[in-house]
């Protein structure tokens, strides 16, 4: 493959690559995270190609060396651009995530409250348990939760 097409071929990659942490990040801060599924073939493939073409290029830099001056200054900030939505998608990330444990949390909570609840005292004059307590005072509660972030 020729130096120029090699350059391109990485400035290609990196600009849909961006483009496509744009939209899941827009996505994950939109909290439509069910929606970002669409994009994880393409996020994959985009980052693939980037660290075979940016191991390429590191081994042989020869086509960066012939670009110039004002090509490989374009190509610098374009990889800045990279790494800014890098840096903001993997917040956008951890805020979906945390944004999802502390709903998670709220429903555990609301389990623990709900099966705790004293209703006052029996004839006896123990305390009495909400009835949903008497009805099952010891069973578990399943909850399956996809966390592919």
């Amino acid at each position: 493959m020729d130096a120029p097409i090699k350059v391109r071929n990485l400035i290609v990659i990196v600009e849909a690559l961006i483009d496509v942490l744009a939209r899941e990040t827009a996505l994950l801060k939109g909290m439509r995270v069910r929606e970002i599924t669409g994009l994880q073939g393409d996020k994959q493939r985009l980052s693939q190609a980037y660290a075979e073409n940016h191991q390429l290029l590191s081994k042989d830099p020869a086509p960066l060396q012939q670009m110039s001056k004002t090509e490989r200054q374009g190509l610098g900030e374009l990889l800045g651009a990279l790494q800014q939505i890098v840096a903001e998608n993997a917040r956008a990330i951890e805020a979906a995530k945390a944004a999802g444990e502390r709903v998670l949390r709220l429903l555990i909570d609301s389990v623990k409250d709900q099966r705790n609840t004293k209703t006052g005292y029996t004839r006896t004059g123990a305390a009495g348990y909400s009835s949903v307590q008497r009805r099952a005072p010891a069973q578990a509660v399943s909850i399956a939760l996809n966390a592919n972030f």
